[in-house]
């Protein structure tokens, strides 16, 4: 049983046109069952349903979510002048600030694992475990990056005297009381086994618009300009620009046309086709400030490489053979009268005849009931 439609499609019809990869997969699963001497059958059950399978993935350690206090974070950032764009160490249950990255998979992060990112163009925030503060030290350095680090006052561990020869401004030091150090309060949103992923918002688009100086509301409207379905299509790619960005040290809003033609080079390398890469280009329209008077999907150049694309690798309709019916009713006429089939022969001759005469996919006729007809 599988919670992946997908999945559980392609396995039951033993292969699929639309991947290579998916369907060399799949013979290679069958032909194992076959040197076993066994036979599959998939089911589908719904991913709300399936908590035994999903439990690890889905669970939270609450004990282990813990974050500064909101008000005193606020004083901090006041009394150090410094406002952070970015919570490199996070979930959706405790950030501080939006975007965030997140240590495991988590469907609002930007990327996952903010040691396999360049910090070097973000003024970040950071609360890191205590375990790897002698590797964020390290990352700092490695990238000259400035932000606020959140540490305990513990002069006795072998990362604070390398932490002190970093700091650039004197640190605030908060005394040590309950209510520094809080665990989020879990709500139902929270909660991963009965909670869906919120629409994926354009946080790119709404650091944009609060550095341009429009109001929350103003920027929160402007994004809802985008329907649900298309930010949920560019959240993507939005997020594999940003990690694009990140690795090469570019500036994902004001990047050159160069960089973006680049990207999209990368995904057609990875053998995404031409509708997917048409989805990512007008995703970087959307975010990105080009320098040239142009907007990214406008640009002569980025046109050109669209145009390209759709010669190399076109949108191919998704059914391009045809099979002749002819055959088939031929092979009808010559059968036996009614009267003289069998029950089975009956049935598939009816419901053959009920497909080519309603033009359905083969599953239509299968959902039919005797008081349907």
């Amino acid at each position: 049983m599988v919670d992946n439609t997908t999945a559980e499609s392609i396995i039951r019809e033993m292969g699929t046109s639309h991947s290579s990869k998916l369907n060399q997969l799949v013979k290679q699963i069958w032909q194992w069952c076959e040197s076993q001497k066994i036979w599959i059958t998939m089911a589908h059950i719904p991913g709300v349903e399936n908590c035994q399978a999903d439990f690890q993935s889905l669970s939270f350690n609450w004990g282990t979510e813990w974050c500064l206090n909101k008000d005193i974070l606020t004083l901090a950032c006041n009394m150090l002048r410094f406002t952070p764009d970015i919570d490199l160490f996070a979930s959706r249950i405790n950030h501080q600030f939006k975007p965030y990255v997140a240590f495991r998979p988590d469907p609002e992060a930007i990327a996952i694992n903010a040691f396999h990112m360049t910090w070097a163009q973000f003024a970040f925030y950071a609360f890191p475990p205590f375990s790897v503060i002698m590797q964020v030290l390290q990352k700092i350095q490695e990238d000259q990056a400035s932000g606020i680090l959140v540490i305990p006052y513990w002069p006795t561990q072998i990362w604070w005297p390398k932490a002190m020869n970093m700091v650039v401004q004197q640190p605030n030091s908060f005394a040590k009381k309950q209510g520094t150090i809080i665990p989020p309060q879990p709500t139902q949103r929270d909660t991963p086994h009965v909670s869906k992923a919120l629409p994926a918002d354009m946080p790119l688009v709404g650091d944009q618009l609060k550095k341009q100086g429009f109001s929350d509301t103003a920027s929160r409207v402007i994004q809802n300009s985008w329907r649900t379905g298309t930010k949920k299509q560019y959240a993507c790619h939005i997020k594999r620009w940003i990690c694009y960005c990140s690795k090469r040290d570019i500036n994902p809003i004001c990047p050159d046309v160069r960089d973006g033609i680049n990207f999209l080079a990368e995904l057609l390398d990875s053998g995404v086709g031409y509708s997917s890469i048409n989805t990512a280009q007008c995703a970087l329209s959307s975010i990105t400030n080009m320098s040239d008077h142009f907007s990214f999907g406008t640009h002569p150049l980025v046109s050109r490489f669209l145009k390209g694309v759709f010669t190399e690798r076109p949108s191919l309709p998704r059914y391009q053979d045809i099979w002749d019916m002819n055959i088939v009713l031929n092979h009808l006429k010559q059968s036996k009268i009614a009267k003289e089939l069998s029950l089975k022969d009956l049935t598939l001759k009816l419901v053959m005849l009920m497909a080519l005469l309603s033009g359905q996919r083969c599953q239509t006729p299968k959902q039919k009931t005797r008081s349907a007809v």
